[in-house]
């Protein structure tokens, strides 16, 4: 009787545990990625996650100072897009910062990592912006054995440098294309590109950098297609659909320009962030009739009325081309001449002031500044690349708007700009870190 009641405790012992087990297992596995924080406004935040399995999903938020609690409504994840979804905050008020879990089908997702969002506060009437920091970078190359060209790996194998990013606490981060590397396995099909998406973006090394502030994202040729690519790309619906399935940011496309172009504000300033691969003409077109193009006639429409009605400080442009280089390599803006002095042109013709370009693509790092005499100048900050191979041949490239002690070759890289100050004289400083958040170049403006 004894042995036998000894049995089932063991018996039980033994359930209890697989039970628990199992339990963790599925908490564990129960989301594939994220959550990620995506375009955050004064009410509203959007919060992205992609599970593992089918279900719904919803996000309980708390605001830490009131300790008052809201849901967001259930969303349900369907196989049919990658069981993603983006859940959105909407009882949220305006400099306020909330905590938040996420529950799928039934269990809360616990995580490493803080899992907090707060939204700008509103400034304007009141008093100065706030001050506040960016970072960005682009190239992320995600090791991937089975699929990558043999020899030596492309990418970093510590990729460290999302958390030295974190380390920073910016307020807003920006990737800036090349962000997920297609490669002939990836691009022909909806299944290479979407399976391409997921590897980078469960990488354990990024999972921090979601979670600091809210992740905003523009693509370069790699991830919209194959190296070099251009609107004659015949599978960038697909691409177009899975950057709209991964990434959390305001839209896709502005006016009839079909793309991934959108606009946001954040404190002073007016991001504008651009698509440089939809609309862009073959770079060897010597049959064209009009000018190439990289934006294409409606989206360069756009800009130019966005940045002449933009009514913030700064105007902050992101796309994936080298704008300002005067170097006619590669896929710099420098090769589609006319459409690169009209822009140039409009800005400085109409006293637009403060316009910062920040781009990647390069995989070295640099500041151009386009002076003109009663004129705005014009910034171009360049930074990359993140983890992906760097580019050691950059001193060779005649670029007469560089800022010689900018240039950074061979290394990896990421860059941040800060906003500070009263309204009269408001700043704002370049700052290039090393992989290891080392400062390796700063320079301080005023603003014009």
């Amino acid at each position: 009787m004894l042995c036998c009641m000894k049995i089932k405790s063991i018996l039980l012992f033994v359930l209890i545990c697989s039970t628990l087990t199992s339990f963790g297992q599925s908490q564990k596995k129960a989301l594939k990625s994220g959550p990620m924080i995506g375009h955050v406004d004064f009410l509203e935040a959007n919060i992205w996650i992609q599970a593992m399995g089918s279900g719904v999903a919803f996000m309980e938020y708390v605001d830490v100072e009131s300790k008052v609690k809201y849901k967001t409504q259930e969303v349900k994840l369907e196989a049919a897009n990658r069981n993603i979804a983006v859940l959105k905050a909407d009882n949220v008020e305006p400099g306020k910062t909330y905590s938040f879990k996420i529950h799928v089908n039934g269990t809360v997702m616990k995580h490493q990592h803080e899992q907090t969002f707060s939204t700008p506060k509103i400034w304007k009437y009141r008093g100065d912006a706030p001050d506040f920091a960016i970072a960005f970078g682009s190239c992320h190359y995600a090791n991937q054995p089975e699929h990558d060209r043999p020899g030596k790996p492309y990418g970093d194998t510590l990729t460290d440098i999302f958390n030295r990013i974190a380390d920073k606490k910016p307020n807003l981060m920006l990737w800036l294309g090349d962000n997920i590397y297609l490669r002939e396995p990836d691009w022909n099909s909806r299944t290479g590109i979407v399976k391409r998406y997921e590897h980078m973006r469960s990488s354990a090394a990024i999972q921090r950098l979601l979670l600091q502030c809210p992740n905003y994202a523009i693509w370069d040729d790699h991830d919209f297609g194959p190296n070099d690519s251009d609107r004659s790309f015949w599978n960038k619906e697909q691409t177009l659909e899975a950057f709209k399935l991964f990434w959390a940011n305001p839209s896709y496309g502005v006016m009839d320009s079909k793309g991934i172009s959108t606009s946001f504000q954040y404190n002073d300033v007016d991001f504008f962030l651009l698509d440089n691969r939809y609309h862009r003409s073959p770079i060897y077109a010597a049959h064209e009739k009009t000018p190439k193009t990289i934006l294409g006639e409606s989206q360069l429409q756009w800009i130019k009325d966005a940045l002449l009605f933009s009514r913030n400080t700064f105007k902050i442009v992101a796309i994936g081309s080298q704008f300002l280089s005067t170097a006619k390599v590669f896929e710099n803006y420098s090769n589609y001449e006319e459409e690169r002095a009209e822009l140039i042109r409009f800005i400085q013709e109409n006293q637009i002031k403060n316009v910062i370009f920040i781009t990647g693509d390069r995989h070295h790092s640099e500041l151009s500044i386009l002076p003109a005499e009663n004129k705005p100048s014009i910034y171009d900050f360049t930074c990359s690349p993140l983890s992906s191979g760097s580019n050691n041949n950059a001193q060779k490239e005649i670029n007469e708007l560089r800022i010689p002690a900018s240039l950074l070759t061979g290394t990896r890289n990421f860059g941040m700009i800060k906003f500070s100050g009263e309204y009269k004289s408001r700043t704002f400083e370049f700052q290039l870190y090393s992989k290891t958040g080392e400062l390796l170049w700063n320079q301080k403006f005023i603003k014009q």
